[in-house]
C-alpha cells in the first residue's frame, strides 16, 4: 500500500514538475550547461579517484542533500564540504568510471558535480535540461550515461564529454506488455554489450548495446508472473553471466537469470529465493561469490553465497540488520564493504565489512545532516 502511495504522488509530482521546466526551457538545446544553486569546496575539473581511497556519497531526499564520506576498515569520514545543499531531491545517482563527476538526478533535469581529489564535490551544472529519470547507469567504457526516463517508456542516453557534460543521444523507445510499467531501475553488463531496466510490476526489459555507435535496440521483455509483485533493482556480476533482480510483493525475493546473447535472460532454477518484505535493492559482494538484498519493509539485509548454475543459499545469520527502511546498498570498488543508506535513519548511514562465509559484520555508522535524514541513494567510486 505504501508503494503504491509513493508511487502515485510521484509520478504526478514529476508529471507536474516536468511541464513547468519544459514551458520555461522550450527551445532549448540538447547540449546544454548551466550553473545549478549548491556547491561545495571541490575543484572545478574533477580530481578523479585517489588511489587505495575508496567513497560512497549519499542522496537524502527528506533533506535535500549530498554527502560524501571516505571509507575505512572501521570508519566513515566526511569529505570536506559535507553536506552538500541541493534544493530538490535527489532521484538517481552515479559516479563517471573515471571518479572526477557524480552525476544526479532530479526532476527535470540531470546535474554534474565534479569530484575533487580529497572527494569533496564542486559547484554543479544541470547537464541534461527537461528530462526526470529514476536510475542512472554508465557504460564500462565510460562513455555513455543511461537514464531510466520517469514520464515515458524510453531509456535516455548521453555521450559524455572529456569536462563530464553530456551529449543527448537520440533515446530508445520500448514497449512492455502485461503488469503496471512503473520505472525502477536501469543496468549495464560489465562486458557493455546489454542493458537491462527494472519497470516494476511490468517486469523487466532487456537492451543490445552497440559502445561505439551508442545504438540502443530492445530485445526482450519478461513480464512480472505473479501479481502484485514489482521488480526495483538490478545487479549483475563482473562475467556478465547472471543478473539478480529484487522483488517485492507477492512472490517476491531475489531472482536470478542466465544472461544470453542478444541480451536475452533465463530464470534459473528455484528462483526467487527468498528474502525479506519489500525487497528494494541488490548488491554483489567483490569476488563475486555473494549477494545481498535490501528488505525496505523489514529494515534488514538478506545475505547469499552464489553455488553452481547461480542457485543461492542463505548466509548463516541472514538476514542481517539495517537502519530503519533500509533503501539503498553499494559495494566499494575494492570489494571489502558495503554500504546501507536507510531512509528512517537509525544509522543513516551503515558500514559492513565482510567474514570469510559472507557474513555481514557492521564496521561503522554515520549521520547525513540532520538525522533522519530521508537517505534513499548510494554511489560509490569506482
Amino acid at each position: 500500500m505504501q508503494d503504491r502511495h509513493d508511487r502515485g504522488w510521484r509520478r504526478g509530482a514529476l508529471a507536474g514538475v516536468l511541464l513547468l521546466v519544459i514551458a520555461a526551457l522550450a527551445g532549448c538545446d540538447n547540449f546544454f550547461t548551466k550553473p545549478i544553486p549548491g556547491g561545495g569546496t571541490g575543484g572545478g575539473g574533477g580530481g578523479g579517484v585517489t588511489p587505495g581511497i575508496a567513497r560512497v556519497y549519499v542522496g537524502a531526499a527528506t533533506t535535500q542533500t549530498l554527502s560524501g564520506f571516505t571509507l575505512g576498515a572501521t570508519a566513515l569520514t566526511a569529505v570536506p564540504g559535507n553536506a552538500l545543499g541541493l534544493g530538490y531531491g535527489p532521484l538517481a545517482m552515479t559516479v563517471s568510471r573515471n571518479g572526477r563527476f557524480l552525476y544526479v538526478g532530479a526532476p527535470g533535469g540531470v546535474y554534474l558535480y565534479p569530484i575533487a581529489s580529497d572527494g569533496s564535490l564542486g559547484a554543479g551544472l544541470s547537464v541534461a535540461i527537461v528530462t526526470t529519470v529514476v536510475s542512472l547507469d554508465t557504460s564500462p567504457d565510460g562513455q555513455w550515461l543511461f537514464g531510466l526516463d520517469a514520464i515515458s517508456q524510453t531509456l535516455d542516453e548521453w555521450q559524455i564529454q572529456s569536462d563530464g557534460t553530456l551529449r543527448t543521444v537520440t533515446p530508445a523507445q520500448y514497449t512492455v506488455a502485461g503488469g503496471q510499467w512503473v520505472p525502477k531501475a536501469v543496468k549495464v553488463t560489465p562486458s557493455g554489450t546489454a542493458i537491462f531496466a527494472a519497470v516494476g510490476t511490468a517486469g523487466d526489459v532487456a537492451f543490445t548495446l552497440n559502445t561505439t555507435s551508442g545504438q540502443v535496440i530492445q530485445s526482450q521483455q519478461r513480464a512480472v508472473d505473479t501479481a502484485p509483485s514489482s521488480d526495483n533493482a538490478l545487479a549483475i556480476d563482473s562475467t556478465s553471466t547472471y543478473l539478480f533482480v529484487a522483488r517485492s510483493g507477492t512472490g517476491g525475493g531475489l531472482l536470478v537469470f542466465t544472461l544470453g546473447n542478444q541480451a536475452s535472460f533465463a530464470p534459473v532454477v528455484g528462483s526467487p529465493f527468498p528474502t525479506g518484505s519489500g525487497a528494494t535493492s541488490v548488491a554483489l559482494e567483490g569476488t563475486g561469490k555473494y549477494v545481498y538484498v535490501a528488505n525496505r519493509a523489514d529494515s534488514n539485509i538478506s545475505g547469499f553465497s552464489i553455488g553452481m548454475g547461480g542457485v543461492l543459499t542463505a548466509i548463516a545469520g541472514s538476514p542481517f540488520p539495517a537502519g530503519s527502511l533500509v533503501s539503498s546498498i553499494g559495494v566499494d570498488s575494492s570489494g571489502k564493504y558495503l554500504l546501507a543508506a536507510s531512509f528512517g535513519g537509525s544509522p543513516d548511514l551503515g558500514l559492513y565489512s565482510f567474514d570469510t562465509s559472507g557474513k555481514l559484520v557492521p564496521a561503522a555508522t554515520a549521520a547525513v545532516g540532520s538525522s533522519p535524514a530521508g537517505a534513499s541513494l548510494v554511489a560509490l567510486t569506482y
